[in-house]
């Protein structure tokens, strides 16, 4: 990631909502989404910090705003709150994920939007697609490190 985008804001322009869009185009389902491993947000708060995976959240939002024809309802600190309570609920998904559950929002998938975009709703819908994704994980094969540890025991 650091080769890539040495900084945080090269970062978020590389990952722009638009960008990921495209990037991710084929992917509609939480399975293929979760399969494609690409770096988690929390994972994007160790290498830069702990304000650029919400960051790239409130782009998203502005985003969702633009999309869903609002004028700018919320000022950048209601943006950013939202942004930081989502980031709580799914700090754990890759870009891909995120790009499709915002897909998902504009899509009106987990339900409409009565003139404004709502902060409980939109963390609401953040806990229906971790429910989704949960069922995904736990379908994934384990590993045994034990075993393998024995194994590497052996070998030595």
């Amino acid at each position: 990631m650091l080769q890539k985008f040495p900084e945080p804001k090269k970062l978020l322009l590389g990952l722009n909502p638009v960008a990921c869009m495209k990037r991710y185009s084929n992917i509609s389902t939480p399975e293929k989404a979760f399969e494609t491993g690409f770096v988690k947000l929390n994972e994007l708060a160790k290498i830069y910090n702990n304000n650029t995976p919400v960051f790239l959240i409130e782009a998203w939002l502005n985003n969702l705003e633009l999309f869903l024809g609002f004028e700018k309802n919320k000022n950048s600190a209601q943006i950013s709150e939202i942004a930081y309570l989502m980031y709580r609920e799914i700090h754990f998904l890759n870009i891909a994920e995120l790009t499709l559950l915002f897909t998902r929002f504009k899509s009106g998938y987990y339900g409409e939007y009565f003139g404004s975009i709502n902060g409980p709703n939109l963390i609401r819908w953040c806990r229906e697609y971790r429910l989704e994704r949960g069922k995904i994980v736990a379908k994934q094969p384990t590993t045994d490190f034990n075993a393998i540890a024995e194994k590497i025991k052996q070998l030595l």
